[in-house]
This record gives structure tokens, sequence and C-alpha cells, in this order.
């Protein structure tokens, strides 16, 4: 959902939408890098922040580890997706087989790709971990991987930018128990922070049908 372009602008859906939300709301964006997925959701609690933002999933085991955080009402239910160069074929788990596919540490997108794994008996599957979405995508664009996994969403705008990248395989999340599974975001919000949790939601309520768009 979000990452830095090679200039370092921070790019990207929830980018765009939170850019507008401050428009909206009389704010300013201060953007302040993470050099990890894991554990952003609890630094708006920790006061390193006020809004974690990267496509986070709303797990009761997030909640659970980030006292002084509100999150948000959901803006974003998410399909998983695989970015792939044009002429790759991937429309089933099978098709990772053998290969070496990107996701972000710590993320959906890497539990959803090792319940595939492990539900379907995938065998040789290489899985790196990405420094950054783009960065990881353009592995992808020159050969060094062969897939990238992400929302689909986020997989979307990639394809946009880079152009021998397609998305392949839109799917719901692949669960524990062999089942599909819904996947709402949200933003952890800095409790202390008066006001904005409310604001943020209102804002939300009113934009989640133009997110991405």
């Amino acid at each position: 959902m979000t990452s830095f372009d090679p200039a370092g602008a921070w790019v990207g859906t929830d980018a765009s939408f939170l850019r507008r939300f401050a428009a909206q709301a009389g704010l300013s964006v201060t953007v302040m890098p993470v050099r990890s997925f894991a554990g952003m959701w609890a630094r708006p609690g920790r006061d390193e922040c006020d809004i974690a933002a990267g496509g986070i999933a709303d797990l009761p085991s997030r909640r659970a580890a980030s006292p002084g955080t509100t999150w948000s009402r959901p803006y974003y239910e998410v399909l998983r997706a695989f970015a792939v160069r044009k002429g790759s074929t991937l429309t089933g788990p099978e098709g990772l087989a053998g290969r070496t596919v990107i996701v972000t540490r710590g993320s959906t997108a890497e539990y959803d790709l090792r319940q595939q794994i492990r539900r379907n008996h995938l065998r040789g599957v290489n899985v790196l971990y990405a420094t950054g979405e783009s960065a990881a995508v353009a592995m992808v664009s020159r050969g060094a991987a062969f897939a990238y996994g992400g929302g689909l969403i986020s997989i979307r705008y990639q394809a946009k930018r880079f152009r021998n990248i397609t998305v392949a395989w839109p799917h719901r999340m692949l669960l524990a128990n062999g089942r599909s599974g819904t996947e709402a975001f949200s933003y952890p919000v800095r409790t202390a922070d008066t006001g904005l949790i409310q604001a943020l939601n209102a804002f939300i309520a009113a934009n989640k049908a133009s997110y991405g768009k």
C-alpha cells in the first residue's frame, strides 16, 4: 500500500489517502520511514508517530500488541495477489512451486504464502523478504524473482509503474484451517492525540469507496 520511489518520495495508495485526509483536516504530513514492517502497529502507542500506515491488517493479535493505540474503522477489504512479469503464468498456488517469491517479513502476504506452501504441499519455494515494495517489484521486473506478493490494490499500483509487470491470481488470504478469510485494513492511531481518530474515522466513512482510485 505504500513504498518509497527511487527519489525517496513516499508513494502508494495509503500515502495518497492520508494526504487527502490531512488536507481536509488542515494537517501536515511528516513521513517517518521504518526499517521493518513487523510491529509497525505498536509505534503510535510508543509516541513514535501519530498514525501507522502501510497496509496493516486489523488482527486481534496486533491490537493486543499495540497498547496506547486506537485502531480506525476499516478503510479497505483486501485481496491477496502477486506481481509477475508479463508472459508468466500464475493462476493458483501450484504455480509457485520451485519459484522465488518475495514478500514483506511479518505481513499477511507472508502468512498467506506460508499457508499456501504448507496446505498445498508446495516444494522448492524460495521465499525472500522485501526491503521495500518498489524494490521488490523491480526485482521481479528484471527477472531476479518470479513474483512479489502483496495486496491487490497495491499490486495494481505497481503494475502501472512497471510496464512489464502484471497482476496475477487475486485471492482471499488462506487461513490455518484451510479456509479463505476476509482481511480488513485499518490505521493504528496514537490514542493521546485527542480528536484525531474521530476525524480520521469520519474521513474514512465518507471516502472509503474512493480508496485507491
